[in-house]
């Protein structure tokens, strides 16, 4: 199959999987704000990037293996390519291994010295946040097979495992919505844990039964460092720790210097408009993996054809941002209910931080595709310089509540944003000139 009709494929079935994932996932919202009050969901909005920041123990293997996987199916290298997963899988699950011991020991010291760290929080959110550990730390070990789909550009099957883990959430919480037992913070950890393994699971079990030449045995395992991955995954590491930073850290400060109540608001303003870039990773996820591809095979013409159709994705984004924004306020009251209540600030800073957002998952998918690291290293570094320090300063000194975390966000990642597309495009006329270069000397040579 062609590498245009293999994406546009991979499109059309990832489609109709993230619309149905998404309604679902925007039913669970008003659920567990209703069972769980404001306040409580706020908590739990702080807790579940949990899962975000244990998934970056991988030490950024998953997405080095998801390009070089990509460069050898397209040269028809298994066997390399079963030593590169079996390696992935071996240093995860001794990392988990690592990390799970680490936090025992931790927890271990709070359960018999109670005392030693003054802890602002119930029992119940102790455990449920050491629920989500766990369930975190297995994930990142199945979570892998993820990154094996998007290299052979299968991102659909990733769709399918989100429809699967959103599915679950939602039927597990439908006894609480109808009040036949009553909902906290500790059931819904352990619904959204045993949803995520489950669907990793099933994904892992299907991708080897379907591919098993890339199906690693013992024999494949190899400690040679060129196998590791560690220098390509150091680059990703820093990219997914910067990244956890950026947005993951707006919800901790907010909590931490407001209250969980506009966390609240904040995390649930943010499902709302960010609908656009979960329907926007329909087109970007897959190419990442197809760039990859034709950058191997020298094939600049496709290159610029699938930047002119990103760009043009953009554009039908911001015209459904404008509308969403217009429509917010009925959207709420239908959505949440009439007693949520939002400043029409916290909205419009959200908007710009969503196309600043949009703008550069373009761009972040294409370098990625491209193997351009270092450079996304260096601006990714200096968003986090720049971000935690500006967002506390505009809270603390001007006053400003979320909208503080938002202005500083959008700040910090306009760099990226305004350079990325010189790169990119330096790139494509290095891919050009190499494919010119490649066609003279296989005439010179005939």
């Amino acid at each position: 199959m062609s590498r245009s009709k293999n994406l546009l494929r991979s499109i059309k079935l990832s489609f109709a999987a993230k619309v149905i994932s998404l309604m679902v996932s925007l039913m669970v919202t008003p659920i567990l704000y209703r069972t769980l009050g404001s306040e409580t969901y706020g908590i739990w909005a702080t807790i579940l990037p949990i899962f975000t920041w244990l998934s970056f123990f991988d030490l950024g293997i998953g997405n080095g293996l998801r390009n070089v996987i990509t460069e050898c199916v397209a040269s028809n290298e298994y066997s390399k390519a079963r030593k590169y997963i079996a390696n992935a899988f071996i240093v995860c699950t001794i990392v988990s291994f690592a990390v799970t011991s680490l936090l025992v020991i931790i927890f271990s010291v709070l359960y018999f010295f109670p005392n030693l760290v003054d802890l602002n929080f119930g029992e119940d959110v102790q455990y449920a946040i050491l629920l989500v550990v766990i369930a975190a730390i297995i994930s990142f070990v199945l979570g892998l097979v993820n990154n094996l789909y998007h290299s052979l550009q299968q991102s659909h099957y990733v769709t399918y495992g989100q429809l699967i883990n959103s599915c679950c959430i939602f039927l597990m919480l439908i006894p609480v919505y109808f009040d036949f037992f009553h909902n906290d913070i500790l059931f819904t950890a352990a619904v959204y844990s045993v949803s995520l393994i489950l669907s990793l699971f099933i994904l892992t079990y299907r991708f080897f039964r379907e591919h098993r030449s890339l199906l690693p045995s013992l024999l494949d395992i190899n400690l040679n460092p060129k196998y590791m991955l560690l220098k390509v995954g150091l680059a990703f590491l820093i990219l997914q720790l910067s990244s956890l930073i950026i947005f993951s850290s707006d919800k901790l400060i907010i909590t931490t210097f407001v209250g969980p109540v506009e966390t609240s608001s904040y995390d649930i303003a943010y499902k709302y408009f960010s609908v656009v870039i979960f329907m926007q990773s329909i087109l970007t996820t897959p190419t990442w993996g197809a760039i990859a591809d034709a950058i191997a095979k020298k094939d600049s013409t496709w290159i610029s054809k699938a930047v002119k159709i990103q760009l043009f994705g953009f554009s039908v984004i911001l015209m459904v941002l404008l509308g969403m924004l217009v429509f917010s306020e009925t959207a709420f009251k239908v959505w949440i209910g009439s007693d949520f209540d939002i400043t029409r600030s916290i909205l419009l800073w959200m908007v710009i931080f969503i196309v600043v957002m949009s703008w550069n998952n373009i761009f972040s998918a294409l370098l990625s595709g491209a193997g351009i690291l270092k450079f996304q290293v260096y601006l990714a570094l200096l968003a986090v310089l720049i971000n935690v320090p500006l967002s506390i300063s505009l809270l603390l000194y001007y006053k400003l509540s979320a909208e503080s975390v938002l202005i500083s966000s959008s700040i910090s990642l306009s760099f990226f944003a305004l350079i990325s597309p010189f790169v990119f495009k330096n790139k494509i006329r290095e891919v050009k000139v190499s494919a010119i270069d490649h066609c003279n000397s296989n005439i010179q040579s005939s």
